[in-house]
């Protein structure tokens, strides 16, 4: 008799910290979400067209050959496809480091900064 006691007070006291815990990860993200909802709103109105922005895309090519050349013609083909052009609804910046490997990671460091600001 005392196990079965012992057993479901020690249940018991399992599902009251697994209820807390349940609570408090509630309440986490309640306050999260709370606390994001300027960003949430603001991003919803860029969305309904009437705000939008050009958004900002960067190619970085490693180097000029005939190769490399379609494949960025294929992308740019591709997202016209998709109703997104240069100027129109996207801003597109390219960069060729032309093989080399420090100017390459500099132009990325650029692209990354611009996307950010």
């Amino acid at each position: 008799m005392f196990d079965y006691l012992a057993s479901k007070a020690l249940c018991s006291n399992r599902l009251k910290r697994l209820a807390l815990a349940l609570l408090l990860v509630l309440l986490a993200s309640a306050v999260l979400l709370w606390s994001d909802r300027h960003n949430r709103l603001v991003s919803e109105r860029q969305t309904d067209g009437s705000a939008f922005q050009s958004m900002p895309i960067a190619i970085l090519q490693h180097s000029s050959n005939p190769m490399m050349e379609e494949i960025r013609q294929g992308v740019l083909d591709g997202l016209r496809a998709q109703g997104f052009e240069d100027g129109h609804k996207l801003a597109i910046t390219f960069y060729n480091p032309e093989g080399d490997l420090p100017t390459g990671n500099l132009m990325a460091q650029k692209s990354r900064r611009a996307a950010i600001a």
